[in-house]
């Protein structure tokens, strides 16, 4: 015990003792003045202790007490993030700051980059970083969690990375004295750095070695080439540019010739699951070819089509200004000559006009759809080929500052093709017409307090509005002032978006919402009406002063039922971690829904649903990838065990790139026998078969694919016990299918050769199955007697009509958001109608369910009982339990359902089927991959966002709305046939396994730094443009100075730089990845930021982000990091041109004149990766159209001007002290700045 004086020389003594368990006694002392003694353990004041009268004194226990650090003398930057309201840096507890210490070399390298305290337990979490003789970081190490948690550089840091990853993840290393807890690049010997081997951490993912076949290990591989003769095809395209014509057709030429040997750069990558080189397979292995215009004009995969290696080539073919006019998906054959069919049914067709905006574009198996721009070249009016037939555009209306206020759907009286309509389009925007609308005080015309000035004016059905800066218009009965948590709405709106009205389509009813905002232009409070569904919701947040919201009061109101109040509590750790929900109904005993815990590197490895109903564990290996939920061998009591593995089956194929090689399952249900599956796939990562651990009674194989994905053939076993004897051991195959497509994606006819009447059920053997509208929707569904499907704009179905004139209708607001679904069925004549508002579902007018976090509630009387849910990887819910008897334990009597799955989708049956009563029967068709399942009259299909799906055949009901980002693949397929790899999102594109293991990972502080940091160095490189422009415009400036203004400005650069370099850090963790579409995402989330946009970067940043993880694969992402260049730019063009510079307008001339030394600076942010040349193009796009808008005049900036002969020639020389030469071409000069900033 220790024994504290508390000195009478001050006169405001503040005395924090803040050692954890430290207990305090205070004797023989007079206290005066102000006091205050805070310990974590104890406090004793003795009776010889005098207080005076007068005296501010304060005695109190904080058990998180804030230690101060202890940095070292070393060159660092230390950002403190506070979590508190503050005047000085003065704080009580590790809660109320989060801090970050980067330490340098002498070089400005960081050396290790420490989140101080930041572990669960108040640990340090350490990135170590190294470098090689070249100044390259060969090896880019997991963090690590240190026991000294004070900022402190850490010694010996490669020793403790080891010893902590051999501890907590030895099956990922073959011994202690062997563990790669890094990823490793290996280099080519070349000036160039250019990676030749990608390792991950983990001995299976090991990089060996360069030189030879005996090197082959499981790392990604990298190759460097150009094309030889006939290898590719050179497509080549004539254009329409008549004298008078706006638009240039383009015309593919059928009949390809082969590009010359070596007109094209060719880079190689094999996965982690290729094999050796020796063998001469080229599977697993992508290949992309690009021109000297650095184009992508070949993507070249591998696969086995009938056991013999065949490329899948997908071709970009572009017009003459570098437009992508063309693309041909691998199915398309070419030798022949492409037909004009296939160039319709398979193929990406784009139009532009002279002024190279997109006018028209085709979608494989699609109609041609137009856009129609204003002269600010934004979309105003589009329109898609079942539009066409009716006449019909979607319009969309902008106001003053460019925001979208109001959209819709506008009758023309005849057909019109696209330029007839920009011509008209443009004819009546002349002259006074105006090409925003104006936000007027009384309803307007159309009743939505906007003008109706801009094209088009009449025949308009409003769809959506939006408002921004005040509360003018028809609030559907929202409060003119609100307050909630002691919390007055603000009235400083300006720029804020404050409320929006959303149609019921086909209905004259509106879904009103209005949004308040605290001083901070927080939401806190918001308001929605919804006039179809006769309901009103509000919901009120406390935030705290970060903006976390710590509790939520949700009010729902609907006519003829009684209110619902729910009230949500959070709580978070001292970095932002989510730590606990708890729920509260209509004043009933509040409901723990979750209490998480981490790990020492902030990831989820264990939650309490129900309080204790369940305790979920988490397992992971060493790349993030989810290993176990409650696999182990503890008998407990467990409801659901679930185990994963990849490199490491007990049977089957081992694999490498992260798709699923084994996944076991076992229930405390009736039938506890352990389950699963081992799975197989082709070198494109699509699923071949599933086959049972320890029966094949659930076994699916025979999958074949043609070039594009579109399933060929499928075999699927299961319980068929009504074909043969009636018992419930009979088992077979139940689906023995065969696909039939024409000339492009769509399904014609399936054959179910099996002739069992379960599973897939083949209803029709004579015509063909299936139909489509000219959108490419299913319309008529024959094996399932459906005879009509009618779609409304946003290509979701409206109506499902059977044989027997039995209907489904569908009714959605004008977003795409399901409101109601009405079953008639004229057979039983049971007619049923289900309402969905947002979390409440009801059913003929009486509440069925509301959802919650961890499943659902069910409303039992005047009580609501909890229902919770287990979910596997893909988020399929397993099982649903729920404590009926109230007594704070779950026996197996009380499980409600258990869903297990084949690949694809469809629903075991033949054991643990039964349902209990408890749940809920409507709640429980929320099952695979968590969408609704519509099974009424026979349909059978999983209901995605975007569109329908049917999992006894594996296909969507309509094209992919994000098929232009996967055009290698089929527009119909389900999650690309990636099923190993990752889940369906939405109905639009595949979400990766180890993404989804990221999630669970909260970094915060991440984000915020990269924030605070970009915007310091923006502000002071624009700052220091300003002072200069002012300068040379003749703006009097005592206090100029050349160059003090260059070193601040490049200070400011210096931190952008750092932005870069550290966001490329942050997403280390996403290398496992196959494809690169969640880290494109998280470069865009970084852009939003760059742009200024930090609340959507914020909410993407924190989904991906964390402190585990494998290395982030730069080279691959190169074109990504372009992109945030242009945001880099567009920030400080933005800054330049936003204002004028006391009173003289920044010209586009001086913006063209700072073209060239704004470029060479901000090449500097990319010179530590060697990307100066990939974003250059960029760069001159960006400052262009900052130019354009500032003066028709302008000069079009060229490489030329931005680099002239001297430039050029002082590259030259430099790169060819690196070994390169060059010639005055765009691409080799870019080429040649990324050698030198390599170097340098």
């Amino acid at each position: 015990m220790k024994r504290f004086i508390l000195s009478l020389v001050f006169l405001l003594p503040i005395i924090a003792f803040s050692q954890s368990e430290e207990n305090v006694i205070i004797e023989n002392e007079t206290i005066t003045g102000n006091s205050q003694i805070i310990a974590s353990n104890s406090i004793v004041i003795r009776p010889s202790t005098i207080i005076q009268s007068g005296a501010n004194f304060s005695a109190r226990i904080l058990w998180d007490v804030y230690t101060p650090l202890s940095l070292s003398n070393e060159n660092y930057v230390l950002t403190r993030d506070f979590q508190i309201a503050t005047q000085g840096t003065t704080v009580e507890s590790n809660k109320d700051v989060i801090e970050t210490v980067v330490y340098y070399d002498g070089l400005g390298r960081p050396i290790q980059n420490i989140g101080i305290k930041q572990s669960p337990t108040k640990k340090d979490i350490v990135t170590h970083f190294e470098y090689d003789d070249y100044g390259r970081q060969a090896k880019e190490y997991l963090p690590y969690p240190s026991d000294i948690g004070n900022g402190s550089l850490k010694t010996n840091a490669t020793d403790k990375i080891n010893n902590y990853y051999w501890t907590n993840y030895q099956e990922d290393f073959s011994s202690n004295t062997n563990v790669n807890a890094y990823a490793e690049k290996l280099f080519d010997g070349s000036p160039l750095n250019r990676v030749l081997k990608q390792g991950a951490p983990g001995n299976d993912w090991k990089a060996t070695g360069i030189g030879g076949y005996s090197y082959y290990d499981h790392a990604i591989e990298s190759d460097y080439k150009n094309n030889i003769v006939n290898e590719v095809f050179h497509f080549t395209m004539t254009l329409d540019n008549t004298r008078n014509s706006k638009v240039y057709e383009a015309t593919l030429n059928p009949n390809p010739s082969y590009y010359q040997a070596n007109e094209l750069y060719k880079s190689i990558v094999r996965d982690e699951n290729h094999t050796a080189p020796a063998t001469g397979s080229k599977l697993h292995t992508k290949e992309e070819f690009t021109n000297k215009e650095g184009q992508v004009v070949l993507k070249r995969t591998y696969a086995l089509v009938n056991n013999v290696e065949e490329a899948h080539d997908t071709y970009y073919v572009y017009d003459d200004f570098g437009n992508l006019s063309f693309v041909l998906p691998p199915k398309v054959t070419i030798v022949d000559g492409v037909s004009t069919t296939e160039l319709s049914e398979l193929c990406y067709q784009y139009t532009y006009d002279y002024r190279n905006r997109m006018v028209k574009k085709k979608i494989p198996g699609k109609g041609e759809e137009y856009i129609i721009y204003d002269k600010l070249n934004r979309p105003v009016l589009t329109q898609d080929v079942n539009l066409r037939a009716n006449k019909e555009w979607l319009f969309t209306k902008y106001d003053a500052f460019g925001r979208i206020v109001y959209t819709g759907k506008y009758t023309h009286a005849t057909i019109l093709d696209q330029a007839a309509m920009q011509q008209e389009f443009d004819a009546y925007n002349i002259g006074i017409n105006a090409c925003y609308e104006e936000k007027l005080t009384t309803p307007g015309a159309l009743d939505i307090y906007y003008s109706n000035i801009n094209f088009p004016s009449t025949n308009l059905e409003v769809f959506t509005v939006n408002y921004y800066d005040d509360y003018t218009f028809n609030k559907a009965g929202a409060p003119i002032n609100a307050s909630s948590f002691g919390v007055d709405a603000t009235t400083r709106l300006q720029g804020l978006a404050t409320g929006a009205k959303i149609k019921v389509l086909n209905t004259n009813d509106w879904i009103t919402s209005v949004t308040y905002y605290d001083e901070k232009a927080r939401p806190f409070y918001i308001y929605t009406n919804n006039s179809f569904l006769q309901t009103t919701d509000i919901v009120t947040s406390k935030l705290d002063f970060v903006g976390r919201v710590e509790e939520t009061i949700t009010t729902h109101k609907k006519v003829g039922q009684e209110d619902i109040i729910i009230g949500d509590n959070y709580t978070y750790d001292h970095v932002g971690r989510l730590l606990k929900q708890s729920q509260e109904i209509n004043n009933q005993e509040a409901e723990i829904l979750y209490d998480n815990k981490y790990n020492d590197l902030g990831m989820l490895s264990q939650k309490n649903v129900g309080s204790t109903l369940q305790t979920v564990d988490y397992a992971f290996n060493v790349r993030g990838w989810l290993t176990k939920i409650n696999e182990d061998s503890n008998d407990d009591n467990d409801l659901f065990n679930y185990e994963i593995k990849y490199n490491t089956p007990s049977s089957g194929q081992a694999l490498f790139n992260g798709n699923i090689a084994q996944t076991s399952w076992q229930t405390l249900n009736v039938d506890i026998t352990k389950r699963g599956y081992n799975y197989s796939y082709d070198a494109l990562n699509r699923v071949l078969s599933a086959t049972g651990l320890t029966s094949s009674n659930y076994d699916i194989s025979g999958i074949t694919y043609d070039k594009n994905g579109n399933i060929q053939s499928l075999v699927r076993k299961g319980h068929t016990q009504l074909a043969q004897d009636g018992s419930v051991n009979s088992f077979g195959v139940m689906d023995d299918l065969v696909y039939t497509y024409d000339s492009g994606n769509k399904l014609t006819k399936v054959i179910d050769n099996s002739n069992i009447d379960f599973g897939f059920k083949d209803g029709d053997n004579i015509s063909n199955d299936y139909s489509f509208d000219d959108n490419g929707n299913l319309i008529i569904d024959e094996n399932k007697g459906v005879n009509s499907i009618t779609y409304n704009h946003l290509n979701v179905p409206e109506t499902v009509v059977f044989t027997d004139q039995s209907t489904i209708k569908y009714t959605y607001d004008a977003t795409g958001a399901k409101v109601s679904k009405e079953v008639i069925d004229n057979l039983s004549g049971n007619n049923t109608t289900i309402h969905y508002a947002g979390d409440y579902t009801y059913q003929d007018g009486i509440l069925e369910f509301i959802k919650q976090t961890e499943g659902y509630i069910v409303k039992n009387n005047s009580n609501f009982n909890y229902v919770y849910t287990y979910n596997d990887l893909h988020q399929n819910t397993r099982l649903t339990y729920s404590d009926s008897n109230n007594d704070g334990f779950i026996s197996k009597s009380e499980i409600i359902e258990e869903s297990n799955y084949y690949p694809f989708g469809l629903k075991h049956k033949g054991y643990n089927n039964i349902t209990s009563s408890n749940g809920n029967s409507l709640a429980q068709k929320w099952g695979f991959q968590g969408q609704e399942l519509h099974d009424e009259l026979g349909l059978n299909v999983n209901e995605f966002k975007y569109r329908f799906y049917d999992p006894a055949h594996a296909r969507f009901w309509s094209l992919d709305p994000l098929a232009e980002d996967f055009v290698y693949n089929s527009t119909y397929a389900f999650a690309e046939n990636k099923i190993g790899m990752g889940m369906e999102l939405e109905g639009r594109e595949i979400f990766f396994n180890d993404i989804a293991s990221q999630l669970a990972i909260m970094a915060y502080q991440g984000y915020q730094s990269i924030k605070n940091k970009f915007s310091s160095g923006v502000n002071d490189v624009t700052d220091s443009y300003q002072q200069e422009m002012k300068h040379k415009v003749g703006v009097t400036n005592s206090n100029y100075d050349p160059e003090t203004d260059r070193i601040k400005r490049m200070a400011g650069v210096g931190k952008v730089a750092e932005t870069v370099t550290d966001s490329a850090h942050l997403v280390a963790d996403l290398a496992g990845t196959a494809e690169p579409t969640p880290i494109i995402d998280t470069l865009h989330a970084l852009t939003y930021g760059l742009e200024g946009d930090w609340t959507s970067a914020g909410f993407t940043f924190l989904g991906v982000f964390s402190y585990g993880g494998d290395s982030f694969k730069m080279a691959k992402y190169a074109d990504e990091f372009g992109e945030l260049g242009g945001g880099i730019v567009r920030r400080f063009i933005d800054n330049l041109t936003r204002e004028n510079v006391e009173g003289t307008s920044v010209l586009s001339s001086q913006i063209w004149e700072y073209g060239s030394e704004l470029l060479v600076d901000v090449q500097l942010i990319f010179r530590e990766e060697g990307y100066g040349g990939k974003v250059l193009k960029n760069f001159l796009d960006e400052i262009n159209k900052a130019s354009a808008k500032l003066g028709s005049k302008s000069q079009k900036i060229t490489f030329e001007t931005v680099l002239d002969n001297e430039t050029v020639e002082m590259y030259r020389k430099q790169a060819k002290i690196y070994g390169y030469e060059f010639s005055t071409t765009f691409n080799e000069i870019t080429q040649a700045i990324d050698v030198i900033w390599t170097k340098k």
